[in-house]
């Protein structure tokens, strides 16, 4: 048997335990006996740990006067940040503008026979 044939195996084997397990979670939380299944105390959990639930997290805690007023200092409105970007957007523009113009000044000046 080839080593593809039987890491496939292996997978189908793996993904035919954990449907089990689904199915046996499913029916103990529904309240119904698993159809066909072993009970659920004979199946195996997942190999990954159970997810905590969203609930349990703790929000947060609420930031401190000091920092708030900290925050507050530094705050740039957004209609300054949207020109602070044209203006510098515009300036990488000119710089590279000029890096092309003395580009082809000099490749002017130093090709001969031009002259």
């Amino acid at each position: 048997m080839s080593d593809r044939l039987a890491e496939l195996r292996r997978q189908r084997a793996l993904v035919q335990s954990h449907l089990t397990w689904l199915d046996a979670e499913i029916a103990r939380e529904s309240g119904a006996a698993p159809a066909g299944a072993a009970p659920a105390a004979a199946t195996h959990p997942p190999a990954l740990p159970a997810l905590t639930p969203a609930s349990s997290f703790e929000d947060p805690p609420p930031m401190t006067p000091v920092a708030d007023t900290i925050l507050q200092e530094y705050r740039v409105p957004e209609t300054a940040l949207k020109s602070d970007v044209r203006k510098g957007c515009f300036l990488y523009f000119l710089a590279a503008l000029a890096a092309v113009a003395v580009g082809v000044v000099l490749l002017y000046l130093l090709i001969p026979g031009r002259r």
